[in-house]
């Protein structure tokens, strides 16, 4: 299974699990540990407006801090 980068990548997002810390689309953001095949939700560590909700993102667009 973790010979397809991008499943691989899917799998340690899971791992990772609610409140992992990473960039999002290059914004500092977080997993709220929804998910489903395609999209991770995620919130936002400083968000643009007061009115912005969680936000459903491809695990492509995720790189979790170590």
């Amino acid at each position: 299974m973790y010979s397809n980068g991008g499943f691989a990548h899917h799998l340690r997002l899971l791992e990772a699990g609610a409140g992992s810390a990473g960039l999002v689309n290059d914004r500092p953001g977080w997993l709220t540990g929804l998910s489903n095949w395609r999209n991770f939700e995620v919130g936002w560590c400083e968000p643009e407006t007061e009115t912005e909700q969680l936000a459903q993102v491809r695990a492509s667009s995720i790189c979790l801090s170590h």
